[in-house]
């Protein structure tokens, strides 16, 4: 369920190689199999984080389509998704179709981060059996990136959640090792490492 509090140590696997970087992990609870990440955890009854930046979430809409798949193509983006490779215009469209026409159906919700009306990223939440929790990611704009809106979007994906009525659901990520940036923001927005899963 929604509310189950993850185990203190857990190996965790890959299902779902999507090449979209805020569809991070897919992950399950398992023994074994595998690929690397990093693996933090929270409890979203934390106390609020300080941010710099503000953001507004919105849902995505189809109309965000060109935008997001900018975003995802985007040389930095690949380099830290799970699936390195482009996604074509058609493959991109059918996701995000899937994700906003039934929110929630198939365990995702898309937003849209806004600055002072401006789009500036994106977030996802997403309830993945066997996660024991709900799984959160981002992406920040190239053009906006590094000025802090990042730990903003996260804030306002945790409000999100309270909103909905899932304030005490653990918050849980899946993120490359090698994504030093990435990780140093979830630390900031209240996340706790929780294992480095090493191989696969």
């Amino acid at each position: 369920g929604w509310t189950a509090r993850a185990p203190r140590r857990v190996h965790m696997v890959r299902q779902d190689r999507s090449a979209y970087p805020w569809a991070s992990s897919g992950l399950r609870a398992a023994s074994t199999g595998g690929s690397n990440f990093s693996l933090l955890v929270r409890d979203n009854f934390m106390p609020p984080v300080q941010t710099v930046n503000a953001v507004t979430l919105r849902p995505a809409t189809m109309s965000d389509a060109d935008l997001l798949l900018v975003w995802r193509n985007d040389p930095e983006t690949r380099a830290n998704s799970w699936n390195t490779h482009a996604v074509t215009k058609e493959a991109h469209e059918q996701w995000l179709r899937r994700a906003v026409e039934t929110p929630g159906v198939h365990g995702k919700y898309v937003f849209i981060a806004e600055a002072d009306g401006q789009p500036v990223g994106t977030g996802r939440l997403e309830w993945t059996p066997g996660v024991h929790g709900i799984e959160v990611s981002l992406m920040v704009a190239p053009e906006h990136r590094r000025r802090g809106y990042g730990t903003a979007i996260l804030c306002a994906l945790r409000t999100e959640v309270a909103q909905r009525g899932w304030a005490r659901a653990r918050l849980v990520a899946a993120i490359k090792p090698g994504n030093v940036a990435s990780i140093g923001t979830f630390i900031k927005a209240g996340f706790t490492p929780q294992r480095l899963e090493m191989y696969g």
